[in-house]
Order: structure tokens, then sequence, then C-alpha cells
């Protein structure tokens, strides 16, 4: 670099630092909020089922400019926010209200809702409700789920126990239920404090009303009766999962196996044998994971696969019970896209217009 060179660099590099020192310097921190609650977390302590638990969190903006707060949403609707500061100067404080309704709930439970505001170092930030939901008489489980299939009724049954949490002895007057269907019978495990009912589904079924309501009468004066929901879940003797065979769109880049479950809830084994595809270039072969109880049916679907206009595909399982002799599961395949560039066709008459 020559002399000349040199002496224009050192001028401008002057320059520069002339005007950086007359520059004025830079603020230490912009203006921010900044939230500070009190505590987070609220713990209610013992709460009798049914009441409502109501605690206010108190939060100070120890920040240099306003704090907005722009949500207080809940993680469920058993808990509402009420009132809440919306804007709180620096220095100041607010508040935010949250109520749970305990019905329905018993035990130990945990809630939460979420805060947020215009502080840039925290935009969000969890409180939380928790405590102890106190029964008089607990029922355990509070419903009675009873899983069978039509053929095997007998393993359709449920067991709830009935808890006196209360310090006087308890005694179950009556037991009464509104649906024929189910049967209940009511023992006593320890005298006073704990029971238990035994619900079962005897026939004939009543497809229209699959669930019933057993009410027990009690000596408690808080808590004169109690009421169990029975409900019978009816499952399939054999279950196909699933029930079709959705192939992706043509063409079928890949060849690839689609497994089909099949189970068998019935009573009985079966055998299942003869799985025959409606299109000859589909494969489909037959596994037995479970003896006479669960099967994989694999379908092998080719490389370049499509169906054909108007086709109707399906594999066809033979099987040994006498209800299902044969098992159908449906492969269909969606149209294949347009050409690129190639506009869809128009219905008839869409490019009318009205005069």
């Amino acid at each position: 670099m020559k002399i000349s060179e040199l002496s224009v660099l050192a001028i401008t590099l002057l320059s520069v630092g002339n005007l950086l020192a007359q520059a004025p310097a830079a603020a230490p921190g912009a203006a921010a909020p900044k939230i500070q609650f009190e505590a987070v977390t609220f713990d209610f302590g013992r709460l009798s089922s049914g009441q409502s638990a109501r605690h206010d969190f108190i939060f100070t903006n120890a920040g240099t400019s306003v704090l907005e707060i722009t949500g207080v949403r809940p993680s469920c609707g058993c808990t509402t926010a009420g009132e809440w500061s919306k804007t709180v100067e620096p220095g100041k404080t607010g508040t935010i209200s949250l109520q749970f309704n305990s019905a329905g709930f018993s035990g130990m439970v945990v809630k939460t809702a979420t805060v947020t505001c215009n502080d840039p170092a925290t935009p969000s930030l969890t409180l939380q409700l928790s405590g102890n939901v106190w029964k008089e008489i607990d029922a355990i489980p509070q419903f009675a789920v009873l899983n069978g299939t039509s053929e095997s009724l007998a393993d359709a049954k449920a067991t709830i126990k009935i808890v006196n949490n209360g310090d006087k002895p308890l005694d179950i007057l009556g037991l009464e239920g509104n649906n024929a269907m189910f049967v209940g019978d009511l023992k006593t495990n320890q005298p006073g404090k704990e029971f238990e009912l035994f619900v079962k589904v005897v026939p004939p079924l009543n497809p229209t009303m699959m669930h019933g309501v057993f009410t027990l009468k009690t000596t408690s004066t808080n808590v004169p009766q109690v009421q169990v929901t029975a409900m019978l879940m009816l499952q399939p003797v054999i279950a196909v999962t699933p029930p079709q065979i959705t192939l992706p769109p043509p063409p079928v880049n890949n060849g690839f196996v689609h497994t089909v479950n099949i189970r068998n809830s019935s009573t009985n084994a079966v055998k299942l044998s003869e799985p025959v595809v409606s299109d000859s270039r589909i494969a489909a072969t037959m596994k037995e994971t479970e003896a006479g109880k669960v099967f994989n049916l694999d379908v092998n679907i080719p490389q370049g696969f499509e169906a054909k206009a108007g086709a109707n595909i399906e594999v066809v399982v033979k099987t040994t019970h006498p209800q299902f002799p044969e098992l159908k599961i449906p492969i269909t395949q969606p149209l294949p896209p347009p050409p690129t560039g190639v506009a869809s066709p128009v219905p008839p008459g869409a490019g009318a217009h009205a005069h």
C-alpha cells in the first residue's frame, strides 16, 4: 500500500472515531414490564365433593413499563378464571382469581391455568391449584363398565366398592336398578365402612338402552342415596382392524405389505383359512399369532398397482365360526390426481350466468 493510501485510511478512521465519541451512549436497557408472583401454587387442603375452592394469586410489576395480562386459560372446564388485573403500572400489584369446582372429583387433584402477558422475559407461566376432594361416601370406580360379546355375556361383569369416609357407621338400606338387563348384588366387606356392589348382565339384551343406574339408599343424613351407573360395552365376536384397506392414489411407487389384525373374542377357538383377493395382482397370507384367537392377515400390494375403474376389490377369509363363515375386507384406492396443467372438467351449466 502506498503512503498516500495509508494517509487517507488514517484520516477516515480518525473521522469515524470522532463521530463515535460524539454519539450519545446507548441506554443500558429499554423499559420493560416484569411479572413477579408471591406464589404460583396454592393448596386448598381438603374440600368436600361438590364444593368450590377459590384463590386470588397476587403478582407485582417489578419492571419499568406497564404490565399487560393478555390471557388466563384454565386447563379444563372444572377450573374457571374470574376477574384479573388487565394492566398494572410499575411497582403496583394485581390479582388473578381462579376457582375449582370439585363436583365429580375425589381424591387428590391438581388443576392449572396458563397466564400470558407482555413481559418479554416471561411471556407465559402456569398457576396451580391442588388439594384433596373428600367424599363422605365414595364409589370406586364411579362407573361400572361391563365388557363382553353377544356370545359371552357371562364375562360381562364389574365390581364397585362403596366406601364410607365419614365418622359414623353406615348402613345400606336398599338397592334398586332401573334396567332389568343389569343385576346387582351387594356384599358387606367391613360393617359400617366398606361394601361391594357386584354387577352382571342377564339376557335378553336391550340394544336401545345399554346402560342403567343403581340407587343405594343409605343411613347417612348428608348422602341419603348413592347412584352408580352401569354400562355394557359389547365387543364384536370377531374384530377386524382396520375394517378396510385404503391404498395411496396411483401410481404406487413402491410395493408394500398391509397387515390386518383379526381377533376372536368368542368362547371357542376358531380357524381362519383360504384368504382370497378378488384382484389377482394382490396376494394375501394368513399368520396365526395366538392359537384360535389372534391372526395377522398380510396383504401384499405390488409396485405400480392401480385399481381398475369401477372394480370392487376385497379380501375374503373363511372361518370356522358358525355365525361368521366369511370375513370380507374391502380394498379401496382414491382416483389418481389429474395431470399437471390440465383443468378439472367443469360440470354442465357451471359457467352459465343468470340474466
